[in-house]
């Protein structure tokens, strides 16, 4: 089969995604989806044009184009194309069109393990693929909708959001940080309960404190008062 039919092909396959996303998506997705969907559908149909059929578009639009130029664009359209259907299977809660993607991208494993700090840390593929192809147009930002390779766009970000979860699952979300949260929150109950039992003179100015007996703070207070006491008599003999 040659590039011609295999542009036929891909045409047809984006036509038959493009009727189920607008019949079948649409009527199943909350209304707040409507608008992603309806725009990866008209990015599709500007896709599939040239496309389908290939070398009518070439002979009508682009008389004077080379067939070089002309597969090169195909090629990109298909690229584009696919991950507009990958996007699409993410509304659509679509898990195995998200595999096959996931494999084509990223090879074969349901996740990645990456060790830190002597802790093996899994990562889902499946929802970072998701999060690459979706956050970034969700934010207004630059995605692989601009990108020359569409799919060394999406791997690298999936890449970096899988790196950042595992950190996070390490140093933010693990035992250690855990049991400090523990420790503070504990500390901070025992603290509000010693200071509301005082009752109310807990607002009295210059109430009776217990200061420290050792180590360095002490030091610092016992310097403070001589330092104070020694103003107080200078100024009495003035």
């Amino acid at each position: 089969m040659g590039w011609q039919d295999n542009c036929g092909k891909y045409g047809g396959d984006f036509w038959t995604a493009i009727a189920y996303a607008r019949n079948c998506m649409l009527r199943r997705l909350p209304p707040h989806h409507h608008a992603q969907v309806l725009g990866l559908i008209g990015l599709l149909e500007e896709i599939q044009k040239p496309l389908t059929p290939p070398i009518l578009w070439r002979l009508k639009l682009h008389p004077q184009a080379p067939l070089d130029e002309l597969f090169n664009y195909q090629k990109h359209c298909v690229q584009v194309g696919m991950w507009v259907v990958a996007e699409l299977a993410v509304y659509d809660s679509d898990i195995e069109v998200l595999k096959d993607f996931s494999r084509r991208a990223f090879g074969p494993g349901p996740h990645w393990t990456y060790r830190i700090g002597g802790k093996s840390i899994s990562v889902e593929k499946l929802p970072v693929l998701s999060r690459a192809l979706v956050e970034n147009h969700l934010h207004g930002w630059t995605d692989w909708r601009t990108a020359d390779d569409p799919q060394a766009w999406v791997a690298r970000v999936a890449r970096d959001i899988a790196q950042q979860q595992a950190w996070e699952e390490r140093f933010l979300r693990g035992e250690r940080v855990e049991r400090e949260r523990i420790l503070e929150e504990r500390y901070a109950c025992r603290a509000m309960a010693d200071w509301t039992a005082r009752g109310p003179e807990y607002k009295v100015r210059n109430q009776p404190v217990e200061l420290p007996r050792f180590g360095v703070r002490a030091g610092m207070v016992r310097k403070v008062k001589y330092v104070r006491r020694a103003a107080r008599h200078r100024d009495v003999r003035l």
